[in-house]
């Protein structure tokens, strides 16, 4: 993927333009008008070569003008016109030289077209030439050279004139309204000569293919049409392999930037490199507790200095004057306080270790037992003016993920080219931790007190190595685009260092990677931790799943691409041949460590099974909108298999037209009809967004046939004296109708809001009916009720008076009965007592009568 793509690929941009790959752009129409003439004109009859010189003069022209209007982009950024004219010709001449595809590629495997012989060892195809070239030979050669310069110049232009200001901000200039330096002109060259290989090589492969299709009857339509198909899915990009940033592109960048840092440092005799600041991660305890503790440590040793340098009755005039008010009209500071402060330092810094030794004591006396854990004492890194207290890897990791999402922000709306005046709030909790604002937090504001934009902040890099200047590069070797830096080990062990331009590479390697509402595009989002994706001394280090997961293979914690599979992609394009690697890396695990998933997918083969997946999701999306989910409903129609078609033509038409947009005013006509076509398919491929927005759906239909001729205007206003007239009238006209034509939208809208208004008065009055209604049944009802609470207690007095006589006569009756049982038993416990006193009185006598005899 490329840069241009990439920044319009950060992290939830809505960018609707394109589908990424206008990178490609005009080269595509040049090389294709090349090889039909090369066709055309293959008899090298003497007509020929007088047409294709010709052809030659009117491209050399359009070069120069080309570069003039390229000059005038780059001073208009704040390019210096040295710069410009220095960046004009070493682009180009880089770029060719680096070149090293063929100039005619093989329409199919090792077969070349007529006259042309297979290369064996640069798998190119050759002319095969008798007597040495021929002049038209010759001039064939120098169409090329042409067509390919033009195409670099444009490239130069779009990216000035696009891309120029967020491409210098990414390597620490501050742009506006401002002269961009020499680093954000080595990195502004280095994205084009990257972009305009790209488009070189893609589009001669386009155009071999296109060729060859062309050229082989029955068969070569069947397989035009099958690269039509392979093109569309690339275009649509469905796994999103797009999203791919190499690290050759993310290092690049990244020396740049240290090249820039090596350089200041040294500039000011400062240690490189950069421990990452303390004061940052424990802000309040190094300035309230650690800063004032070193005062109070080197207040007397320096205080004895200034004695021991200039006396003591030197320094009683210095401190007269101070109470004076007498101060330095060019610093604003008294003469003891300059000389106090001068000293100070030299005090201070004398022995840096124990200083450091101090200052870890001292804050670790303050931090909580977590905390401590969170830092170390690292001597081998204390210099004069560097602390040797490192961040621990851990602490690195919660200070960059936590400003994860402050950093997205910064990116995305510098890509867009907006200094953020706004920022999310990362904090630290009272527990001492670095946490990521909530999506419920306000923004704070982002500058300071002179309204300037505050920098994002710097990156945490824990790392044993870091970025020098190669000492063995030679003169040749100083490029700006891609400076001589080389990795050198920190002896001690790994550190925390500090890299205040690394916030871009981080975020693509960390940072969820999410392409939404990009038209001709599959919306997609990519998770790089999910697949164990970390960040180390400023690139990614990748892992085999995500490199499967990107299409690629896996070695050196890296990504790439083999040889077989890039003239696999050549031929049948990307999304193709990843998903036929897959297939047999599948059928390979199945015969070697079988799976349930790797023998499922090796019997079905990518066909079934990604219409196994589709089928699933759809299922998924309809169970959600049964439930009643808004968003399964959604899915269901936009990601469900009635808008395949739909998409893959929409991905066609809007990469084509990214392809032609960059012939510029040449293929306007072109680019404007293909922009046409695929609005609508954007209806079939997205309909629930086209009903969201009807006016703007069939807006952007009705107004292809004015975008044509625009496009054609500006194509005839090339032509001396009387084109620039047609074209004027030409615009008018459209202008006119584009105006009419607003007049009625404006109509329309004006109309459905007023009819939205009276609707909204008419639910008012229904509104205010339906609450009198209301009022009525709810007086009714407190009625009804009020009166049914005087029922309940007139039956609840009556029902305690019944139960209350009841009650007392129960009483009257239970006494009665009790007094007459008592009685009764009285009576019973009188005849028995008698009766007792009877038997034993006998019982008595007896015994007696026994005892005596």
């Amino acid at each position: 993927m490329n840069v241009a793509e990439q920044l319009n690929n950060i992290p939830k941009i809505g960018n609707k333009k394109g589908g990424g790959t206008a990178a490609m752009a005009g080269i595509l129409v040049l090389l294709l008008v090349t090889i039909g003439l090369y066709i055309f004109m293959r008899g090298k009859t003497k007509s020929s070569i007088m047409a294709l010189a010709s052809y030659n003069k009117s491209q050399q022209a359009r070069l120069v003008t080309q570069q003039a209007s390229a000059r005038t982009a780059m001073t208009d950024v704040g390019i210096q016109e040295d710069d410009a004219n220095t960046l004009l010709t070493s682009t180009t001449a880089d770029v060719l030289e680096d070149l090293k595809g063929c100039s005619f590629y093989p329409i199919q495997g090792n077969t070349c077209r007529v006259d042309f012989a297979y290369n064996s060892k640069t798998t190119c195809c050759e002319p095969q030439w008798k007597d040495g070239p021929s002049p038209f030979d010759e001039k064939m050669k120098l169409a090329k050279e042409v067509a390919l310069e033009v195409v670099i110049t444009e490239t130069l232009e779009i990216v000035v004139k696009k891309l120029a200001t967020k491409v210098a901000s990414k390597v620490g200039q501050k742009v506006a309204s401002k002269v961009i330096g020499k680093a954000g002109v080595a990195a502004i060259k280095a994205m084009v000569k990257a972009l305009s290989k790209i488009a070189i090589k893609v589009a001669a492969k386009i155009s071999a293919k296109l060729a060859m299709a062309a050229s082989a009857g029955p068969i070569g339509a069947l397989w035009m049409a099958f690269d039509v198909l392979s093109m569309a899915m690339d275009f649509l990009d469905p796994k999103g392999y797009d999203l791919f940033t190499a690290n050759k592109i993310i290092q690049q960048q990244f020396k740049i930037t240290a090249k820039q840092s090596f350089d200041a440092m040294a500039l000011d005799k400062g240690s490189y490199p950069p421990m990452f600041p303390l004061s940052l991660f424990f802000p309040t305890e190094w300035e309230d507790i650690v800063a004032p503790a070193i005062g109070n440590k080197y207040n007397q040793p320096t205080i004895d200095a200034m004695i021991a340098k200039f006396g003591e009755d030197q320094l009683i005039t210095w401190t007269n004057e101070a109470e004076s008010g007498i101060v330095d009209a060019d610093t604003g500071s008294s003469r003891l306080e300059t000389e106090y402060a001068r000293l100070m330092i030299v005090v201070t810094n004398a022995d840096p270790k124990s200083r450091d030794k101090y200052q870890f004591d001292v804050l670790s006396e303050v931090l909580s037992a977590e905390s401590k854990k969170k830092v170390f004492l690292c001597p081998w890194m204390s210099t004069t003016d560097r602390v040797g207290i490192s961040l621990t890897k851990a602490a690195c990791d919660e200070w960059n993920m936590a400003h994860l999402r402050e950093w997205k922000y910064y990116v995305e709306h510098i890509s867009k080219g907006e200094n953020p005046t706004k920022r999310p709030n990362t904090k630290r909790s009272e527990g001492g931790v670095w946490e990521p604002p909530k999506d419920s937090d306000e923004l704070v504001d982002n500058l300071d007190a002179n309204g300037e934009q505050l920098p994002s902040p710097p990156v945490a890099n824990f790392s044993d190595q870091y970025y020098v200047l190669d000492p063995d590069a030679k003169v040749g070797d100083f490029t700006e685009g891609d400076p001589p830096m080389i990795m050198e080990k920190i002896k001690g062990g790994a550190v925390s260092l500090m890299y205040g331009t690394g916030q871009m590479g981080f975020v693509l390697c960390q940072g969820k990677q999410v392409r939404d509402g990009v038209k001709g595009k599959q919306d997609i989002t990519i998770d790089p931790k999910k697949y164990g994706v970390t960040f180390q001394n400023g690139q990614c280090v990748y892992t085999s799943k995500y490199c499967k997961r990107m299409g690629q293979d896996f070695k050196n914690n890296d990504c790439y691409i083999n040889g077989a599979q890039k003239v696999a992609e050549m031929i049948f394009g990307k999304t193709v041949t990843v998903e036929f690697k897959q297939w047999g890396e599948d059928i390979k695990e199945c015969g070697t460590k079988p799976s349930l998933s790797a023998c499922g997918n090796a019997l079905a083969g990518p066909i079934l099974k990604n219409t196994a997946v589709l089928l699933s999701n759809t299922a998924k999306n309809v169970a959600g909108c049964a439930q009643g989910q808004l968003s399964g409903c959604e899915k269901m129609i936009t990601d469900g298999p009635l808008t395949v078609p739909g998409k893959l033509v929409s991905g066609l038409v809007h990469g084509m037209a990214g392809l032609s947009a960059l012939g510029g005013d040449y293929t306007a006509a072109l680019t404007a009809s293909l922009e046409g076509i695929g609005k609508v398919a954007d209806v079939f491929a997205d309909p629930i967004g086209a009903l969201k927005d009807p006016l703007g759906t069939i807006g952007g239909i009705l107004n292809t046939p004015l975008a044509i001729l625009d496009g054609a205007a500006k194509l005839v206003g090339k032509i001396p004296i009387v084109g620039p007239v047609v074209a004027k009238a030409v615009t008018a006209v459209t202008g006119a109708i584009r105006d009419a034509a607003n007049l009625v939208s404006d109509g329309i809208k004006a109309g459905a809001k007023a009819i939205a208004n009276q609707a909204k008065k008419i639910a008012k009055v229904y509104v205010d009916v339906a609450k009198k209604i209301g009022k009525g049944l709810a007086d009714a009802n407190r009625a009804a009720a009020e009166w049914s609470a005087k029922a309940m207690n007139t039956a609840v007095n009556w029902t305690k008076g019944a139960i209350g006589s009841v009650g007392s006569w129960s009483k009257g009756a239970f006494n009665d009965a009790g007094d007459w049982v008592a009685g009764a038993g009285g009576t019973v416990v009188g005849a028995a007592t008698d009766v007792g006193n009877a038997i034993g009185s006998g019982a008595k006598s007896a015994w007696s009568a026994v005892s005596s005899f």
